[in-house]
């Protein structure tokens, strides 16, 4: 049970969406009915001119940015990573869960990291500061570079 900060009514926590940059629980503040009612109210205050300036902005960036935009397509349509991870989404739903970081052994929200796509069902269980380490260090890979986890 929680208690919602916008409504200040106590609900169970199915009632609060998880967000794993939202404390210790990875849980927001504010309710699901509270934050689609602040999230619409956002949505409506923008104005058709807001709208308008900003996919103009994000065309001009699309089209100053072209190799990012193809890097960052190459990494999140590569279908040796799409089978791995609809095969790892698979085998979670089989498998119990780990609850601590293979890496540092803290107990975190775990992402599931991949560091060969040929085995897809070898999976590291991390949490987002150690996947963000490995992935932007190339720390398993031997290499430095990026790599789009945001895919």
């Amino acid at each position: 049970m929680k208690t919602c900060s916008k409504c200040r009514i106590t609900k169970p926590l199915s009632e609060f969406y998880i967000h794993r940059r939202y404390g210790k629980e990875g849980i927001r503040a504010a309710c699901k009915e509270c934050t689609r009612k602040d999230n619409k109210k956002w949505r409506d205050a923008l104005t058709l001119e807001k709208k308008a300036t900003w996919e103009k902005q994000k065309r001009e960036w699309q089209s100053a940015n072209p190799e990012r935009i193809a890097q960052h397509h190459k990494n999140c349509h590569n279908p040796k990573k799409v089978k791995a991870r609809s095969l790892a989404r698979k085998l979670n739903r089989i498998q119990e869960r780990p609850t601590r970081c293979e890496r540092c052994g803290r107990k975190r929200l775990l992402e599931k990291h991949h560091e060969d796509y040929d085995q897809p069902l070898q999976v590291m269980w991390l949490c987002k500061k150690c996947h963000e380490e490995i992935d932007h260090k190339g720390e398993l890979y031997g290499y430095q570079g990026t790599h789009a986890s945001a895919c």
